[in-house]
């Protein structure tokens, strides 16, 4: 759009809905619909004016039908989408840019007024018209679960995918599954034309009408890349097939890139279509290889067991070789590299090839004859809850899977010309003896780096960007870490947007303590994902409750998981290794039970001494815990601070608490909006004026802490 605020600003917008909305459910139940809207009016107060471009939307609440095409008044806060504001976070901004997107809308259920249905394309409004259908009769005969799964196979739509099935395929290499690829393709192309020839379709008809039938599901899918770079390789094969004519399947996917990036230059980028076409690449190059290296298929007979062996050496070569293809670019987008893969995928794409199989004739009949249909539904969820089980299983075996920082291009360079010259290292006339020495040197550079930096005698503190919330990671010298607080996790999950992603871009994957400071959703909220994404030792809480959904789920995990629970009072120490000291400062034990105090006021106050630095982190206590504390007096002192309740104005107490700590640094986690900002302006001007230099979350991101015991450095994740 040609007119976007600096700051979030109520504005109405009207224009035409260009793609299907996508209707989903948060982690609470919260109804939540998103969908692509060119804009072409936009007014703010009294002053309209004709705009271009498109606005990403988000409508919270239950609205009435929206559809592809429709006409629409819109009321919301009007954005620039937000860049990443820590290390491994999404670039949204950047991922929306280059689909000519450069401003966002979140708007209410209430504020959206329907001017006029039935706009577009008529070709797409059917095809929409269909996945709704399907959609439907999907989620009326199959559980939440399984009927999640089968709208990502089958339809695209992964938004409503529970977090812990997603994270397990993740852990199993076999997430691809959950995005439609060419492995999808061909087996719709098989079924397809399978039906076809039961109903005595000619040959050549045949042909042409399944070649329509994948325009038509293209259209269906929302054109992804994944899903055009199929269909685009399945029609050259057909049209080969149709005039007498083999084609080459280099060809093939060199001609779908090249259409793909010809109508979208930006693709180029996008994580869906690079590993995807390095998916395939890898499958054609590495594939034809692998039989050189290993002679596997001279030593198999043309018997039917023989056969059976060599199908299950090729479809375990051909899981290795994509895995090899895309480890550079799974290690650089989600940190992990998951050795189980190669054999968890032996199970999970056949299954997953069943399930589309049994869904098509349950679907189809879910249409017209119930009964029938309820029957092949019930084959489809035992296929989904068999699959589900074994990746499951695969997910928890031991270096299954592992989290590593994002590579370097160097280390990725050297990695394929690894790869290159294992494959043809006749070609090349290199021994394999040589090129092993080189990957055994490329796995010591991936690993020991990590490891040596864990235990690098370096106490270090990073207070992560979560908006309005609260999120410390802290490390050790001794290699232990804690993370205090999770920010919220309603309408924005920061354990999965933020903590998360960090964490494994570290390559951390345990978490040896957590500390709630206390139950507010702005700190308990995003605690949940992180629990049940890592393995969490010990919880530390301050004893109060809550009946909020966000602390409610909190619980349920920590039981679940059987998570070892402490309540943490004044005076109590926490963790420690030599000459670090983590010590509760706040509340009393009386504090708990009296229904006199505030949520806030029982928030637990953390301070860590490390040889001669002190660091405090004061939650969000008031003017009460404020006056309790005081009585500490000089042990208060402290480097640096984390200001009480995300920065609002001190009062004259909060004052005297910031001069009796004298700190260097003062940090302040708060969100970006105005409100927000205004209302730490004066503390911010205070600690200023005192000489303190000021850190905010919101303006500089993540701020990163570290320190020997001696001398304290800091740096932010957006550099001055």
């Amino acid at each position: 759009m040609n007119f976007t605020p600096s700051e979030p600003e109520s504005v109405y917008i009207e224009g035409i809905i260009v793609d299907e909305p996508q209707s989903g459910r948060t982690y609470y139940g919260e109804t939540k619909v998103s969908f692509i809207l060119r804009a072409d009016s936009f007014q703010k107060g009294n002053i309209k004016q004709a705009v271009t471009g498109k606005v990403k939307v988000f409508i919270s609440g239950e609205v009435g039908k929206l559809n592809y095409g429709d006409r629409i008044l819109i009321n919301g806060l009007l954005s620039s989408p937000r860049g990443p504001g820590n290390p491994g976070e999404f670039d949204y901004a950047t991922y929306l840019k280059r689909r000519g997107i450069f401003s966002i809308l979140s708007a209410k259920s209430n504020n959206v007024i329907i001017l006029k249905e039935g706009g577009g394309n008529p070709f797409f409004r059917a095809a929409y018209f269909v996945r709704n259908k399907i959609d439907k009769i999907i989620i009326s005969y199959l559980p939440p679960g399984s009927a999640n799964f089968l709208n990502a196979v089958l339809l695209g739509q992964r938004q409503d995918i529970d977090f812990e099935l997603n994270d397990t395929f993740m852990k199993t290499g076999t997430v691809h599954l959950l995005a439609i690829s060419g492995l999808h393709i061909g087996l719709l192309v098989f079924l397809v034309m399978l039906i076809l020839k039961m109903l005595r379709f000619p040959y050549k008809l045949n042909i042409i009408a399944t070649m329509f039938f994948l325009i038509f599901y293209a259209i269906l899918t929302n054109g992804r890349p994944s899903v055009v770079r199929a269909t685009i390789m399945a029609q050259v094969i057909l049209v080969g097939t149709l005039i007498g004519r083999e084609s080459s399947i280099w060809n093939s996917l060199g001609l779908a890139a090249i259409i793909i990036l010809g109508f979208e230059p930006n693709a180029l980028f996008d994580a869906g279509f690079q590993l995807s076409f390095i998916s395939v690449a890898s499958i054609l190059y590495i594939m034809p290889k692998s039989e050189e290296l290993f002679y596997y298929n001279r030593k198999l007979s043309s018997s039917f067991i023989g056969r059976w062996k060599r199908y299950l050496i090729e479809a375990a070569f051909a899981s290795a070789a994509v895995w090899i293809g895309i480890l550079p670019f799974i290690l650089c987008y989600f940190n992990i590299v998951t050795p189980i893969a190669v054999l968890a995928n032996l199970f999970a794409v056949p299954l997953t090839f069943l399930i589309i199989a049994s869904s098509i004739p349950f679907i189809i009949f879910g249409a017209v004859v119930p009964l029938v249909g309820k029957i092949f539904a019930g084959t489809t969820w035992l296929l989904c809850v068999t699959l589900f089980g074994i990746t499951d299983i695969f997910s928890k075996i031991p270096l299954s899977y592992l989290y590593f920082p994002k590579p370097s291009p160097f280390l990725i360079f050297v990695y394929y010309i690894f790869i290159v010259a294992l494959i043809g290292h006749k070609r090349f006339k290199i021994s394999v003896g040589k090129i092993a020495i080189v990957g055994l040197v490329l796995i010591n550079i991936l690993v020991w780096p990590g490891a040596l930096k864990q235990n690098d005698g370096r106490l270090s503190v990073t207070f992560l960007d979560v908006g309005h919330g609260d999120s410390i990671f802290i490390e050790f010298p001794n290699g232990e870490n804690m993370l205090i607080d999770g920010g919220k996790g309603r309408d924005t999950d920061m354990g999965q947007k933020v903590i998360l992603p960090f964490l494994r871009n570290k390559g951390i994957y345990s978490i040896d303590a957590i500390v709630l400071t206390h139950p507010d959703a702005d700190h308990v909220g995003g605690l949940t994902s992180v629990i049940k994404g890592l393995n969490v030792k010990r919880i530390f809480e301050n004893g109060v409750r809550s009946d909020s959904d966000e602390y409610l789920n909190f619980e349920d995990v920590i039981t679940r998981k059987k998570i070892e629970r402490i309540i943490l009072r004044c005076g109590d120490s926490i963790v420690g290794a030599a000459k670090t000291k983590v010590i509760c400062l706040n509340p009393p034990m009386e504090w708990a039970t009296n229904p006199n105090i505030e949520d806030n006021d029982n928030s637990l106050v953390i301070k860590i001494h490390y040889k001669d630095i002190d660091l405090l982190f004061c939650a969000d206590i008031e003017e009460k815990a404020i006056n309790e504390i005081l009585k500490y007096g000089q042990m208060l002192d402290a480097d640096l601070i984390m200001l009480p309740h995300h920065g609002e104005k001190l009062t004259s107490r909060g004052e005297a608490f910031i001069e009796k700590v004298s700190p260097r640094y003062a940090v302040i986690s708060q969100g970006r909006a105005l409100r927000e900002v205004l209302r730490s302006r004066g503390t911010e001007e205070f600690l200023l004026a005192k000489g303190i230099k000021v850190l905010r979350t919101n303006r500089d991101g993540a701020i990163s802490v570290v320190t020997d015991g001696r001398v304290i450095f800091v740096d932010s994740f957006k550099r001055y």
